[in-house]
């Protein structure tokens, strides 16, 4: 896949590459719901060179497999997902995504953008850190670097991080791995070397941490010249950007980021911009490097708690060199923190994912059959409607109890729900007393394939009654051309949009049964609706928009590397 830059983007990127014999660099950091996977692979497609950090974050929808695999088998624990124990085909990670406990991401990542030669055993490190399959090779590796390899402590975190509880899970993998294959001398070597390794490393990095701890009254010259003038600068921007606001930053909001800022930083130079995405701009910002903030519903909340975070992520969306908004309900609050220095965009996604998708018309046959329907919804939205229960922001009750009418005035038709959300429990309650259980089938959350496939299978995809807003429920189903039910605020939307997508508009369960009867009763109202959906997608959410969207304003800025931009070199000298 290419997608096309503008002229002017054009001419820049044959620019940068003339000069600097590269393309840009750009890193991305964090990836709740696969955004940043999603945007770095736009824009690696579009002709620049892009890199993701998901440090510490696990979650099934923030994982690589959750996007482009068309996988089989059930996921046990969805904040925890274990790869190996499902059918992935002939899926591969790419490389450029790094997932994993914060210092082994790190130092793959510089590895890869320096040519060390640890890359592939750190990228080994990280495939068991995030529970995929280790590479056949890990069997031919000398068990000495482990232990050996110079610093000592680079390999540490690898076995003592605890996001991996990398220890005992190799053990056993090596363990397998040598009894079915035999290698039984390979096993007796290794064991006690991780062992070692283990009885060693724990109380080691124990100490290691405690002398490393940043204070801003810290007696080490070295660590007195990282963290006191950092915490100065950052109390100072606050009090000249929020002195209005009651609560006030102190040093203790702040410390928690300096405990690697000195690797941060010498990781940051070898990329030529920084996108950091929610919350994840703070890195940036306690760094001192020029960076762009990324919100997928941070700023209508966050910015404004009086606590740590709050503040941070006000400064950093303050202080962004231009701040990307995907949530038009975002707008006032882009607005109040970054007046004049934001765009609305996109969600990063490919409309035309999921165009070769197949299979669904046997899922549609089975499921006519089960739920004694003719006409089938399907409702991925998470359950949370609930007062004083998780978020309560979807209002999945006023679908509901349409559905159930719907189904008393004598229509046949059925329903899918996936079963997450706070209040799922209370949905199913909910339809037994209405007398609709037996026409409604739950489902676990789905990847997007599978989603894909599920959209296509069914008639109508319903998604929220609440906000107004849209997000990846709506824009992926009409990007397969399936008609949408669901409530938009259209007057503040017309603004990130010249024309409202075309879905069925409703808030109340009563307009929910007058305008579906309607739609039940036409096939070709419901095939218009669908068509329209796709053209929408195509027109005003197309991947070229996103991209477009961000390169412009990369132009419009220094990259990290240039001439007095924060640093005066280029690439981060290997640090390992």
């Amino acid at each position: 896949m290419t997608i096309e830059l503008s002229a002017e983007n054009r001419r820049w990127l044959d620019d940068f590459r003339g000069r600097q014999g590269r393309s840009p660099r750009v890193l991305h950091i964090g990836n709740i719901a696969n955004n940043a996977f999603n945007n770095a692979r736009l824009l690696n497609d579009a002709g620049l060179d892009c890199d993701v950090i998901c440090y510490d974050y696990y979650h099934v929808m923030g994982c690589p497999e959750w996007e482009d695999a068309d996988f089989t088998g059930g996921i046990e624990d969805d904040f925890r997902p274990n790869w190996t124990r499902v059918a992935l085909g002939e899926y591969v990670r790419p490389r450029w995504f790094a997932q994993g406990p914060m210092e082994l991401c790190l130092r793959y990542l510089t590895a890869r953008r320096t040519g060390h030669s640890d890359e592939e055993w750190l990228w080994t490190g990280l495939l068991v850190a995030s529970r995929c399959s280790a590479p056949s090779w890990l069997w031919r590796l000398d068990p000495r670097r482990l232990v050996y390899s110079e610093p000592v402590r680079s390999k540490w975190q690898l076995l003592t991080g605890d996001a991996t509880s990398s220890i005992g899970r190799m053990v056993k993998y090596v363990s397998r791995k040598a009894v079915g294959e035999g290698k039984l001398a390979l096993l007796s070597a290794i064991l006690p070397v991780l062992l070692l390794a283990r009885a060693v490393a724990r109380p080691a990095d124990a100490i290691f941490r405690w002398w490393r701890s940043p204070s801003l009254f810290s007696f080490s010259s070295a660590r007195w010249s990282i963290s006191f003038p950092a915490q100065l600068r950052l109390l100072d921007q606050w009090k000249n950007e929020f002195a209005g606001r009651a609560d006030q930053m102190v040093a203790d909001d702040i410390e928690p980021y300096l405990y690697r800022n000195e690797e941060w930083q010498r990781f940051l130079r070898n990329y030529d911009y920084v996108l950091g995405y929610s919350t994840d701009a703070i890195f940036p910002l306690v760094c001192g490097t020029p960076y762009f903030a990324f919100e997928h519903g941070t700023i209508r909340e966050i910015p404004y708690q009086a606590n740590s975070q709050g503040r941070l992520t006000a400064l950093a969306y303050r202080l962004a060199q231009h701040v990307f908004v995907t949530n038009f309900d975002c707008v006032g609050s882009a607005e109040n923190l970054a007046p004049g220095r934001f765009s609305i965009i996109n969600h990063p996604y490919d409309e035309d994912h999921g165009l070769k998708v197949s299979g669904w018309e046997r899922i549609r046959d089975n499921l006519f059959s089960e739920l004694d329907s003719d006409f089938l919804f399907f409702h991925p939205t998470r359950q949370d409607w609930v007062e004083g229960t998780g978020f309560a922001d979807k209002s999945n009750d006023v679908f509901l109890r349409a559905f159930a009418a719907l189904r008393g005035e004598g229509f046949k038709v059925g329903l899918v729900c996936c079963a997450w959300g706070s209040n799922v429990q209370q949905a199913k309650i909910l339809l037994d007393e209405l007398g609709c259980s037996a026409y409604v089938r739950w489902v676990a959350p789905m990847a997007i394939t599978p989603f894909e496939r599920m959209c296509l299978a069914t008639d109508m995809v319903v998604d929220q009654f609440k906000l107004g807003a849209f997000g990846g429920v709506t824009f992926k189903a009409m990007a397969v051309g399936t008609p949408i039910l669901t409530y938009l605020d259209e007057q503040r939307l017309l603004r990130q949009y010249p024309e409202c997508p075309p879905v069925l508009n409703c808030r109340t369960t009563e307009e929910i049964v007058v305008k579906t009867r309607q739609v039940i009763a036409s096939s070709d109202e419901l095939d218009r609706m669908g068509k329209a959906a796709r053209t929408w997608m195509k027109t005003f959410h197309a991947k070229e928009a996103t991209v477009n969207a961000q390169v412009d304003q990369f132009r419009r800025h220094l990259p990290i590397s240039a001439p007095g931009n924060f640093y005066r070199n280029g690439l981060a000298e290997p640090n390992f």
